[in-house]
């Protein structure tokens, strides 16, 4: 970027102090004498010896797929490649100060980069017939494709919809070992100023890395760090389902006598039902791992089920007949729980028992169960009580 800077500066320079600009025969007798003998099927260094050292950038523009089931993940981008050709040099001054020129990709040897872990079978970067690389008086070649990079990364969507994820987009030179082409680090790692996050996703951070797999291959590595917007997700899905929950509780809080407490807790269970329909539709496809969102979904209708349950079993208690007496067991328990006393005079509670022997059976059946408490103060218990 500095080179290209530098020779930009100074064309500008010659424009502005009236040199005469260059013409199309101009740069034709260029390129005709750079490329005579020249072969793009081999490196073009004189001591093939020498790697040919390949400068790498990368800038993202848009997220166009993330699928957490199958792992594709599809982004739009341009990479960024400087190289040098030794056969293309030429001296300005010679030609009427041409200081670069756009030609076919096809005329050059340009290094075959393909994606490192592709979500499909194809791999290579496409490239069209009229793609243009850019040449400078030194033998710098520039070369920016763009396109569409769809790569396969496992994503973990545990703590959907507050889930951070992070992918890589590899790209290798095949073919070509380390001494022969040389992936390197470019001056900058950019984010496109006309970068476009969707409405899902908010980028959080673009690195890279260029490092030597096997002790052959260079892969450049772009790691992409995303965090999703789980607003949607909370104002739409979570704090309905959590008002639910909390309303739920007040099923024990209506009057058994009303009526209402069964019909209550049915339409807020199908209340439930109805929202996990929803979130099933928007939750990640997937079981490995299960999000933690799924767990407290199904706890919050196993528990809603529950009290459905416990209020029916509730109302067929308080409306048993009033002339059956409770057991004492379950009396006792019901009188601890109604906080009417927390301990029973164990001295007084066999008097009592004897007592109660006593009476005729019909009389017995009859009246409420009572226990003796502190003071010997007498407790009814019933099954409304209960």
């Amino acid at each position: 970027m500095f080179k290209i800077f530098c020779f930009w500066f100074v064309y500008t320079l010659c424009s502005r102090e009236g040199s005469d600009a260059y013409t199309l025969t101009d740069v034709e007798n260029l390129w005709t004498n750079i490329t005579t003998g020249y072969n793009k099927n081999h490196r073009p260094v004189q001591n093939q010896h020498k790697s040919i050292d390949v400068s790498i950038n990368f800038a993202l523009y848009s997220i166009q797929e993330i699928n957490e089931l199958t792992g594709k993940i599809s982004v739009t981008g341009s990479i960024e490649l400087i190289w040098e050709d030794e056969k293309l040099v030429w001296n300005p001054a010679d030609y009427n100060t041409i200081y670069s020129m756009m030609v076919p990709i096809s005329e050059v040897w340009y290094p075959p980069l393909i994606i490192g872990n592709p979500d499909t079978t194809s791999t290579a970067i496409k490239i069209e017939e009229r793609s243009f690389v850019r040449l400078l008086p030194d033998g710098t070649i520039m070369f920016i494709p763009s396109g569409v990079y769809s790569v396969h990364s496992p994503l973990n969507a545990k703590h959907y919809p507050f889930d951070k994820q992070t992918f890589d987009i590899q790209f290798v030179v095949p073919g070509f070992i380390n001494t022969e082409v040389k992936l390197m680090e470019g001056n900058t790692t950019y984010i496109s100023s006309s970068f476009k996050g969707n409405g899902e996703w908010s980028l959080l951070k673009l690195t890279r890395e260029v490092t030597v797999e096997s002790q052959y291959t260079s892969v450049a590595t772009f790691t992409i760090s995303l965090e999703r917007k789980s607003t949607n997700m909370v104002v739409n899905i979570i704090l309905p389902i959590m008002f639910l929950a909390v309303i739920n509780l007040l099923v024990f809080v209506l009057p058994p006598d009303a009526g209402e407490r069964v019909s209550f807790s049915v339409t807020l269970l199908l209340s439930l039902a109805v929202f996990m329909t929803l979130v099933g539709d928007n939750l990640p496809k997937t079981s490995d791992p299960l999000p933690v969102l799924s767990y407290y979904l199904l706890a919050t209708l196993t528990l809603s089920t529950l009290m459905c349950v416990m209020a029916i079993l509730n109302l067929s208690i308080y409306h048993k007949n009033e002339q059956s007496r409770p057991p004492k067991c379950i009396a006792v328990v019901a009188a601890a729980v109604l906080c009417r006393n927390k301990f029973l005079k164990a001295e007084t509670e066999k008097d009592v028992a004897e007592e109660e022997n006593t009476k005729p059976a019909n009389e017995k059946r009859s009246e409420k169960l009572t226990f003796p408490f502190k003071d010997n103060q007498k407790v009814m218990i019933s099954w409304k009580d209960i």
